[in-house]
């Protein structure tokens, strides 16, 4: 862990994005350290299944934990794309590798109408937030449509 903790005072915000899209990159090979490095002791991690929260995990020993599991499983990490923010990254994944149970009719169901596997990253001198979710896209359907829906897959 030592060769990753870096001090984090003098990172200006980009500098922040930069390190952890490489520590994503990293999760993707197996190596869970790199994203461990640049957590906040009081991170915040949530999962949400469509409009159901599933878990909410807190501190950075937590969330360490999970992500060493999750890698230990052998879960892919496919980044397909990213969004910058202001002070935040959106990760979109082929598939949502940080589910603690995933379900592949699920997951089928939501690529096919659109979906995606999203993670937004929250930062402040560190990462603060991680929250992670399946986002359908329906054009035209309004939020009650949305939700209907999201009841439908993800119960």
């Amino acid at each position: 862990m030592e060769k990753h903790s870096l001090s984090m005072a003098t990172r200006s915000r980009s500098s922040l994005r930069r390190l952890t899209l490489d520590a994503y990159r990293s999760l993707g090979e197996g190596d869970a350290l790199p994203l461990v490095a640049l957590l906040d002791p009081k991170v915040e991690w949530t999962e949400r299944a469509g409009v159901d929260r599933q878990q909410t995990i807190r501190g950075s020993r937590a969330v360490a934990s999970l992500l060493t599991e999750r890698v230990a499983q052998g879960r892919t990490v496919e980044l397909r794309s990213v969004a910058v923010e202001r002070d935040a990254l959106v990760l979109s994944f082929s598939r949502p590798w940080w589910q603690s149970r995933p379900r592949p009719i699920r997951i089928l169901f939501t690529k096919g109408l659109g979906g995606r596997f999203v993670q937004t990253l929250t930062f402040g001198r560190l990462i603060e937030r991680i929250e992670s979710s399946s986002q359908l896209a329906l054009e035209g359907g309004g939020e009650q449509d949305f939700n209907a829906l999201a009841m439908l897959l993800y119960r």
